[in-house]
């Protein structure tokens, strides 16, 4: 059994696709994941199962349109995933405000081309303040002046051309210590 994060895209934001913590637990135990857990309102979830990464982002996706009526983008990423993706931060984040950097998590892995054409693109809608990297798996952004005044994040799927969710370091750090505490 592998130790799964789910990171759900879009729901309970400006109260739309309104979702409770508690009635997604049930639904995902009922579907056979073991040890589910959530944290925060955003869509961040911890639990067992031996299906595969794939399996388990189509099988929550159903469940988030069957139960919700929420169509939602869902990232799944092992424990192993979620750790590489924190310890790969290209920049050192220790006096970093945590609400200031951002993690966003893509859909599927991109090649070496993609990293640079997806960069390329965010370079030109960067604020003198912003930072960001582009990894294999997830893209890190610095906006010391907020994500919601930056024309970058607005933009970010985009420059992907992928669908991506964002986390904070708060966030990624909260869901690192709950699921490998599973």
């Amino acid at each position: 059994m592998t130790v799964w994060i789910a990171l759900l895209r879009g729901i309970n934001v400006g109260g739309k696709n309104v979702v409770k913590m508690a009635e997604l637990r049930s639904s995902l135990t009922a579907l056979g994941f073991d040890n589910v857990q959530t944290y925060i309102q955003s869509g961040n979830v911890v639990f067992v199962s031996d299906h595969n990464a794939r399996t388990l982002a189509d099988q929550i996706s159903q469940v988030m349109l069957k139960t919700f009526n929420v169509q939602a983008n869902v990232m799944v990423l092992s424990l192993n995933d979620l750790r590489v993706i924190i310890n790969e931060t290209p920049i050192d984040i220790t006096d970093i405000d945590p609400k200031t950097f951002h993690f966003w998590i893509f859909g599927a892995r991109i090649g070496a081309d993609a990293q640079a054409q997806a960069l390329a693109a965010m370079q030109s809608h960067l604020a003198d303040s912003e930072m960001v990297f582009v990894s294999d798996k997830a893209a890190y952004v610095s906006a010391p002046d907020g994500i919601g005044r930056s024309k970058l994040v607005a933009k970010m799927e985009t420059c992907l051309e992928q669908p991506a969710t964002a986390r904070n370091l708060r966030t990624m750090q909260k869901v690192l210590e709950i699921a490998a505490a599973t």
